[in-house]
């Protein structure tokens, strides 16, 4: 039903919004009491209502379910933003330690070797760059060298790709 009106039925809030919405200054915040305040007039369809504010609908379906579930408080708090709060990232202080030590014996040839020994240690599975980005974090460096494909060696010996202090 894209002509249908939008009805909040929540008497409570819709004498309230109109005072908060007149009293809140500009920014994120006035936008979501100015979609509510059109929700809880009944004038508009849902499309007229996200129009007016510069909103998308699923937006304004979003904020009229957390004024319903929650009242305006819920509507003027946001999600946690950032990083979440799981800890620190890569792989645990032991396990790291143990890494290092490694690293510094010489146990690990290349990249895979030290990715392939910690997903069987703790079943850390992460993508090569990570545990790169880890090891050139504690200062490592690899003996074994970035493989070259074999054409470039055959391109080497040509004439066009000569050094010009030759």
């Amino acid at each position: 039903m894209a002509g249908a009106r939008l009805h909040l039925d929540l008497p409570e809030v819709t004498g309230v919004i109109d005072k908060m919405h007149a009293a809140e200054r500009e920014g994120w915040r006035k936008t979501r009491l100015l979609a509510v305040k059109l929700a809880a007039r009944g004038t508009c369809t849902s499309a007229e209502v996200a129009d007016l504010c510069g909103i998308a609908r699923g937006h304004l379906f979003r904020w009229i379910a957390a004024v319903r579930q929650g009242g305006i408080a819920a509507l003027l708090t946001r999600g946690v933003r950032g990083r979440r709060a799981e800890g620190p990232r890569g792989p645990a202080p032991e396990t790291h330690a143990e890494l290092l030590r490694r690293l510094e014996a010489g146990e690990f040839i290349t990249v895979r070797h030290a990715r392939r020994w910690l997903q069987g240690k703790d079943g850390v599975v992460r993508p090569c760059s990570t545990v790169w980005s880890w090891l050139k974090k504690a200062g490592g460096v690899l003996p074994a060298p970035r493989p070259a494909h074999s054409r470039l060696w055959a391109l080497k010996g040509s004439r066009a790709h000569r050094d010009p202090a030759d």
